[in-house]
């Protein structure tokens, strides 16, 4: 699997940028309170039902379907939705998806052009969100790491747990730090994605110390931030260091590199 890079800050959703992105007969923002639920057993039979549905609708187009999310968790508490990733050759071309997935019973509610082209379809009664995204996305390889992680990792499932019925008490109506949206995991939770590439020996290593890069304490950049792999800066707006080297900038750093003072 490639690596991907870190994720960014959260998507913008300020102002009108979230209606902008809704489309259909759907809220700009989450209206009713998050629940979390108990691990369902019945999650991985409901999912593989839905992964039929979709690839009979779309035949080849369909290039992956997985069950991402916390409901593919085996053990992990989560809100009683589904999230699957569907990856088609192009999200930008709908007329090629939308139309024989709607016929299948999923209504195309998300469109982030400026978010890896993202679109988002809910069933009827919410009780899925088809996500998709073209082939190799950074996203959807974020998906799966942490995904896999998590299934094999059982004290970090249960820290993961814990920290979304904090920030669902938190952020009922999923305001703040629960967006964006449900679109994306990772800026929800960036220290167990971090955890999973670094478990994984996926996080990116400081050439010098040989140390996975370390989460900094603010926005301001210390010692050795690291941007790339593809010049990712921020890891949920705060620098991505290392924290352990007391060296300064070295040679073999990868380019893109800023150091502290």
């Amino acid at each position: 699997m490639r690596i991907p890079p870190l994720p960014k800050a959260s998507l913008d959703l300020t102002g009108d940028k979230a209606a902008k992105r809704a489309v259909g007969n759907r809220p700009a923002n989450v209206t009713s309170p998050i629940t979390i639920d108990a691990y369902n057993p019945d999650w991985p039979a409901m999912f593989a039902k839905e992964e039929a549905a979709i690839r009979a609708a779309l035949g080849s187009r369909a290039l992956a379907v997985e069950h991402v999310g916390s409901t593919a968790v085996p053990g992990l508490a989560a809100k009683n939705r589904l999230d699957i990733d569907l990856i088609v050759a192009d999200p930008a071309d709908e007329d090629a998806y939308v139309p024989p997935l709607e016929a299948a019973g999923y209504f195309l509610r998300t469109r982030d052009t400026d978010w890896y082209q993202h679109r988002c379809l809910w069933t009827r009664d919410h009780g899925v969100n088809l996500h998709v995204f073209g082939p190799d996305c950074d996203e959807y390889l974020r998906h799966l790491i942490l995904r896999d992680w998590l299934r094999t990792h059982p004290e970090d499932r249960d820290r993961y747990a814990a920290e979304k019925h904090r920030i669902a008490q938190e952020h009922p109506h999923g305001h703040g730090a629960l967006r964006p949206g449900k679109d994306s995991h990772h800026h929800r939770h960036p220290q167990a994605l971090r955890t999973a590439l670094n478990g994984a020996n996926l996080l990116p290593r400081h050439p010098v110390c040989h140390r996975p890069a370390q989460l900094g304490s603010g926005p301001r950049p210390a010692r050795h931030v690291k941007r790339t792999l593809t010049q990712v800066r921020t890891l949920a707006g705060r620098a991505v260091v290392c924290s352990a080297c007391p060296s300064r900038w070295q040679a073999g750093w990868p380019t893109a590199t800023t150091h502290g003072p």
